[in-house]
């Protein structure tokens, strides 16, 4: 079979810079050709020759019949979707389709019916449940692109270029477009898509190319690299005789390294004997690993600058604790990077690990300052419902001590003086309360009643509930929950989920409920907080532990931050928080961690009362 497009020889010269070399690619119909690549290798370029926007400085492109084709064949039978397309955003989804085709700016506007009719027929045909009439600027961004690849498809092109274009569409989204471009496939046409998802290649692609340094390093059926592994290979090639004869397995050998060459990520793999067999671009750079020996042992490498990164390597096989974030001194500039240790396997044999590090400062970093501001909005709902109370009490006060200062009888004297001390012991307890609930957040892990802890978040919300209509309780008031955590980390959990549900509520102006629940599930502690509110408006409702999701819009300025900080904290201490709407409106929250070791938990409560006392 011919291919429908090719180029042969092809070199390409921009502002003084060779971007492409002697780049040779065929393109076969009935096809979706994947493009890969790191960057600044020229893929781009290559999109824009191939279409005809630039002229090659040597070289050709030619079609099926093995003819060189002008730039003129190339703009009508090319049609590329950019990765940053545009719409007229006022227009209508018919009109930004057709916009450039054979419907002119007259049919546009005087035939606006017979255009929109046709293209509303169009989509329903290609089962798009799309509006032909909506207008763009109402549409979400994934709506927008998909838009964006209709008009392509709507010209018919040989060659539809995808560079890049399909990366910011969801999972379901992407299915649904590869499953479109499908449909459009005819054996005379195909598809050429530059992409940086390798994880779907070979899913949507039929054929792949590698490009390096504007050359085609490789090009090669999907199907054959799928019964590859990929660490496997990439430690089989350094292992390995280099002459083998195999030419698809020496391909495969360099696409797998292609890839790994082009992760934003330090990869590192050693063989049994902690030996380098293996280092990509950005290790070399970190490490300084540019006249690296691949027989070194790793030891020589790390020590004794990065000592606490050799001690993760050599450490104990299957750590837990892994991945993990530690300080890391780069260009004399502290850092942290995060670690993890992956062994090889062949079969039920270790053939070596690979080792991979990324530089995680500055979310680290932003980590921190987001949590600092999401304490202090949970700071801001106690000092509220506690302002209350000590304001009503000081005007209880202000009261008794203006009736005192005039005309009353002994009886009432006395009367007011022990109501006043009754305010006064009010306003202790609430201040007793508040310093109870806002111990230390970097507190060590300790065995503890969540049950006291909750009656406190309860004691001193219970006041700010109340103003606000939402009846605020612990259904298990007198149960005695004991985990082994971080107790100041757990108050910042509940206190956010709380603080949750009270904006929730307030959002639907209506009163509102929220119930806390407390008991043990064999080797775990359960801790519950239901609302009746609107509930999780996601589509997936455990998104809303992903960072920067949030159903808070309006009055609330909220990152989506929150419930991703209490998620973390949880699983850290080996829970889990997950969350569920309930059929009768609302949502519950769920917290699970393991149960402290209570055996003595009556008499440590004995101490504990006594020590209160």
């Amino acid at each position: 079979m011919k291919p429908i497009l090719q180029t042969r020889g092809l070199y390409l010269n921009f502002n003084n810079k060779q971007i492409l070399n002697n780049t040779c690619i065929d393109i076969y119909g009935g096809e979706v050709h994947a493009l890969v690549g790191n960057h600044d290798e020229g893929k781009t370029f290559l999109c824009r020759t191939l279409c005809g926007i630039l002229k090659p400085t040597r070289g050709y492109i030619q079609d099926e019949k093995q003819q060189v084709c002008a730039r003129r064949y190339l703009q009508d039978n090319v049609e590329v979707m950019w990765e940053n397309s545009s719409l007229f955003e006022r227009m209508t989804v018919a009109e930004n389709i057709v916009i450039g085709t054979r419907y002119s700016w007259f049919n546009l506007f005087f035939k606006h019916k017979t255009v929109l009719g046709h293209v509303a027929d169009w989509l329903k045909e290609n089962g798009v449940t799309l509006r032909a009439n909506m207008i763009v600027e109402d549409l979400s961004p994934s709506d927008k692109t998909f838009i964006c690849l209709l008009r392509c498809l709507y010209r018919q092109p040989k060659i539809l270029i995808l560079d890049s274009a399909l990366s910011t569409l969801p999972a379901e989204a992407l299915n649904r477009a590869h499953a479109l471009i499908r449909n459009h496939l005819r054996p005379d046409t195909a598809v050429l898509w530059v992409t940086h998802d390798v994880e779907s290649i070979s899913e949507y692609a039929d054929r792949v190319s590698i490009l390096r340094r504007g050359n085609i390093l490789l090009t090669e059926k999907t199907g054959a690299m799928e019964r590859l592994n990929l660490l496997e290979l990439c430690y089989a090639k350094l292992e390995s005789n280099p002459s083998i004869e195999n030419k698809q397995f020496r391909d495969m050998l360099l696409y797998f390294e292609a890839l790994l060459e082009q992760l934003p990520l330090s990869i590192i793999i050693l063989n049994t004997s902690n030996k380098i067999t293996f280092a990509n671009h950005l290790a070399k750079e970190i490490f300084n690993l540019d006249a690296i020996d691949f027989n070194q042992d790793i030891s020589e490498i790390f020590a004794p600058a990065h000592a606490n990164i050799l001690q993760i390597i050599t450490g104990p096989e299957g750590d837990d604790n892994l991945p993990i974030s530690i300080p890391f001194k780069l260009n004399n500039q502290s850092s942290r990077m995060k670690i993890g240790v992956h062994s090889i396997h062949d079969k039920e044999l270790i053939a070596g690990k690979m080792i991979i590090l990324e530089d995680v400062t500055s979310t680290e970093n932003m980590r921190e300052k987001l949590n600092l501001a999401d304490n202090l909005s949970s700071l801001g709902i106690l000092a509220a419902g506690v302002s209350h109370e000590i304001n009503n009490s000081l005007n209880i006060l202000a009261t008794y001590i203006a009736f005192l200062g005039g005309k009353a009888s002994d009886e009432q004297r006395e009367e007011a003086v022990t109501n006043i001390r009754e305010e006064i012991s009010e306003i202790k307890r609430i201040t007793s309360n508040l310093r109870t609930f806002s111990g230390s957040n970097d507190s060590p892990s300790e065995v503890f009643n969540c049950t006291e802890v909750i009656n406190n978040l309860v004691s001193i919300l219970r006041f700010e509930a109340r103003h606000n209509n939402i009846e605020l309780r612990n259904e298990t008031p007198d149960a005695c929950v004991h985990v082994k955590a971080s107790k100041g980390e757990i108050r910042q959990v509940l206190l956010n989920l709380v603080r949750n549900s009270f904006e929730a509520i307030l959002t639907t102006g209506h009163p509102g409920r929220i119930l806390l629940h407390e008991t043990h599930n064999g080797d775990n502690s359960i801790i519950t907080i239901e609302d009746n509110g609107p509930g999780i408006q996601h589509e997936k409702p455990t998104d809303i532990f992903l960072p920067f999701s949030s159903t808070k819009k309006g009055h609330y300025d909220n990152q989506g931050l929150g419930l991703s900080i209490a998620y973390g904290i949880i699983k850290r201490h080996k829970g889990s928080l997950t969350v569920k709407n309930l059929a009768s409106g609302g949502c519950i929250f769920t917290i699970e961690l393991p149960a402290a070791n209570t055996g003595n938990s009556n008499s440590q409560q004995a101490q504990i009362n006594r020590k209160d006392t």
